[in-house]
């Protein structure tokens, strides 16, 4: 007999590492068609916050709807392990076709009109439409699988360790998409390796024979030990659930904001971020495997205590991040072999300061989702009902933070929000501690809440302001952008203005003569050899002075002045008189949108297009130079029409390879130190040198400009002078193999933040 039991052991511990590794394999596909779907709907709707959070929004509603139907169908099927397979497989062949189609059409299929509450709910109906069948699908296989656990394992325990899993394969999902698969294998092709991991996951399990007759636990069991002395209401579980996933979700749109600071901007960066945020919640879930095994049903009474620890790990994680913001580089200077794994060093760093918080909120899903009296009668069921709410405390928590929490109040501000809902969760629970004896633990409780909630108050400082100590700040803006700063320079460079949103500068210094040269002639070399023109935009328009010096040809009748961050067209007062006051011209039109997004869904030809971006290494930024985007512009220009880009970095040759794919003219003058100006077009470009005399004879302020900055279409550079740029194997920027944002490889900063 003990033989027989140590056998039948065996058999489960296999069984639950089968479905453990299931999950795992699963979860990890499930965050790449994520990551990859966001970029190609990103590209329809654009890069903006309003465009990112319907794409998330849509694809949460997506797993919510998949995890509940499935939730309840699941314990009508005699062989759910069969199902489970069945489901793998179907993610994998609807996931690829529904990728390819996103990728194949996201020219064809985008939405425009203004950024208000219509366009977010219009964005976010589009994307539930397009991705239900393999989101849901993807939702459904959870409360499966912890069906499949309790069956095959007979041990409630094991369900937070499957979750765990699945969570984790999540974060390495991350990493892989962000890290290997698009790098490597390019977008379209990452769709086929998240597949095959998803057919992985149904081969392990769809073999096995899970029936009512197999089972190890029946569902006409009792309810078992850990639910039995659940004290607590279901609506107090569910409350807990949805404040969970709205915890969790507020914070990653919180410190999306301080990761910019503390890890960087580059798209290694952001794989870092979620990776660690979906790791210590497998972590809390795994720690939940070991309380409900240690602890059983006397963990309805630590519930309250939980949300607290939550709450007081939300403060420390606030803490430890603002603390790091202003020590990493004395804490980071002495670390041995920095410059080649510093990436390692901030994915862990990243993990000691949020592990409080997020690891507290990884225990309560799985804990709640155990003490509830329905799950001992229907786990799939029930699950796809937590799994529900939590979902929508989800999409509530990401929205309310992005959208409301940081514009009214701050970063900090909002995190101190946060607390005091996860305290006040707690209070609920401690309230209907003392209708079940426990007085002094719900006294005792309520004290330490109050206490945590006061003294976050206190300690939490009022805003994150980061000003270099012979800098004075004159403009601040914290909205659902960024934290956006103007600051004075001090001498030698009295007079100059340093611009940034978070930690990036957005454009060199305002007021350097460099810098009006470089922006002015991104629109005079526009006009120079296109002296016809009358419209032109302005992808980026920054301080305003490409579009304030395109105002001043009369011939423009319009002229669109593109710009993504708000921010930097409230202060355009601060710019000038460089700028010319272009946001009070008449033919001159500001529009906040994302510049590709802004063209792509246009239906205005133009005869001069300007980009300048501020950093071509981010995953906005660079796509301006895929030659996808490049087709769209050339579709969009009048004949004779130009485009003028500004080029620079250490990869501009690859910059300009994309170019010169698509445009067969163009000629590059000198920019900045590493940088160049460069009109392109698909015909001829012509210098007519009286031409442009006369303009300058008829608008003396356009003559006084060109000579102030020496223009001299002599100075073009000879294309034999930039053959150096063509020497390297002809790699070009398309929407498929992003190659600009994996460009700086050279290890340390540059790969995690392209723009110091």
């Amino acid at each position: 007999m003990s033989q027989e039991r140590q056998r039948e052991a065996s058999n489960r511990s296999g069984e639950v590492w089968l479905l453990c590794l299931s999950a795992f394999c699963s979860g990890a596909a499930a965050l790449i068609y994520e990551t990859l779907w966001a970029r190609s709907l990103g590209l329809m709707f654009g890069s903006t916050v309003q465009a990112n959070a319907a794409i998330f929004a849509g694809f949460i509603v997506g797993l919510a709807i998949g995890a509940a139907v499935f939730g309840r169908w699941t314990k009508h099927w005699r062989n759910p392990a069969r199902l489970y397979g069945w489901v793998e497989f179907a993610i994998a062949v609807t996931a690829i076709m529904v990728g390819l189609a996103l990728f194949e059409y996201r020219n064809e299929w985008i939405i425009g009109g203004e950024r208000d509450l219509l366009y977010l709910l219009q964005t976010a109906g589009a994307v539930v439409l397009v991705i239900l069948l393999p989101a849901g699908l993807m939702g459904g296989t959870l409360p499966i699988l912890l069906h499949l656990t309790r069956r095959m394992a007979g041990d409630d325990a094991v369900l937070g360790r499957v979750y765990a899993y699945n969570v984790l394969g999540a974060a390495l999902g991350a990493l892989l998409c962000g890290f290997y698969a698009i790098p490597q294998l390019g977008v379209i092709e990452s769709h086929f390796f998240a597949g095959a991991l998803n057919v992985f996951a149904g081969v392990l399990i769809i073999g096995r024979r899970v029936d009512r007759e197999s089972a190890v636990v029946t569902e006409e069991q009792p309810v078992d030990a850990v639910t039995r002395s659940s004290d607590h209401p279901e609506w107090t579980l569910v409350v807990a659930v949805f404040v969970s996933g709205f915890a969790v979700y507020a914070m990653e749109v919180l410190w999306s904001r301080l990761a910019h600071y503390f890890i960087g901007n580059r798209i290694f960066a952001f794989s870092i971020l979620l990776s660690s945020v979906l790791c210590l919640l497998a972590i809390g879930s795994q720690i939940s495997s070991t309380l409900i095994k240690r602890f059983g049903g006397r963990l309805s009474g630590w519930l309250g205590f939980m949300t607290l620890a939550a709450a007081a790990g939300v403060l420390l994680s606030a803490l430890g991040s603002h603390h790091l913001i202003f020590s990493q580089a004395d804490l980071e200077a002495s670390l041995p072999g920095r410059e080649k794994i510093l990436p390692v060093y901030r994915f862990l760093e990243t993990l000691i300061v949020l592990a409080p918080g997020l690891i507290a909120l990884g225990i309560l899903f799985p804990v709640c989702l155990v003490l509830s009296k329905r799950a001992a009668q229907d786990i799939a069921a029930s699950t796809g009902r937590y799994y529900l709410f939590n979902a929508i405390g989800s999409v509530i928590g990401s929205l309310l933070a992005g959208f409301v929490l940081l514009n009214w109040f701050g970063v900090y501000g909002s995190i101190m929000l946060l607390i005091w809902v996860l305290v006040l969760v707690a209070f609920v629970f401690f309230v209907q501690g003392v209708s079940h004896g426990r007085k002094v633990g719900a006294c005792f409780g309520i004290v330490l809440g109050a206490a945590v909630g006061v003294s976050g108050m206190f300690v939490l400082p009022r805003e994150l302001v980061l000003v270099r100590d012979d800098e004075e700040l004159i403009f601040r803006l914290e909205d659902e952008y960024g934290i956006f700063q103007i600051t004075k320079l001090p001498a030698p460079r009295e007079g100059q203005l340093r611009v940034t949103n978070n930690r990036t500068e957005l454009v060199y210094y305002y007021g350097s003569d460099t810098t009006r040269r470089v922006q002015a002639m991104q629109g005079h070399l526009g006009m120079i050899f296109q002296p016809d023109a009358r419209t032109a935009v302005v992808l980026g328009s920054g301080y305003g002075i490409t579009a304030g010096d395109l105002s001043l040809y009369p011939q423009l009748t319009r002229i669109d002045a593109v710009e993504i961050l708000p921010g930097i067209i409230g202060a355009a007062k601060h710019f000038e008189p460089h700028n010319r006051g272009y946001h009070r011209q008449s033919n001159v039109r500001v529009v906040h949108d994302d510049g590709r997004h802004f063209l792509a869904s246009s239906d205005e030809n133009y005869d001069v297009v300007s980009i300048n971006v501020s950093d071509p290494h981010t995953p906005g930024s660079g796509s301006l130079f895929h030659t996808d985007f490049l087709e769209i512009i050339k579709a969009r220009l009048n004949p004779k029409g130009v485009v003028v880009l500004h080029i620079f970095g250490p990869s501009s040759g690859l910059q300009l390879r994309s170019l010169a794919r698509v445009f067969p003219e163009w000629l590059a003058f000198p920019a900045y130190a590493n940088g160049l100006n460069v009109v392109a077009s698909s015909e001829p470009l012509l210098y007519d040198d009286q031409r442009v005399k006369s303009m300058m004879a008829g608008v003396p302020e356009i003559g006084r400009s060109l000579r102030l900055f020496d223009f001299d279409p002599g100075e073009a550079l000879d294309r034999e002078d930039l053959s150096r740029y063509f020497n390297d194997p002809f790699e070009v920027c398309t929407d498929n193999h992003p190659l600009l944002e994996y460009s700086l490889t050279r290890g340390g900063e540059a790969l995690l933040h392209s723009n110091d």
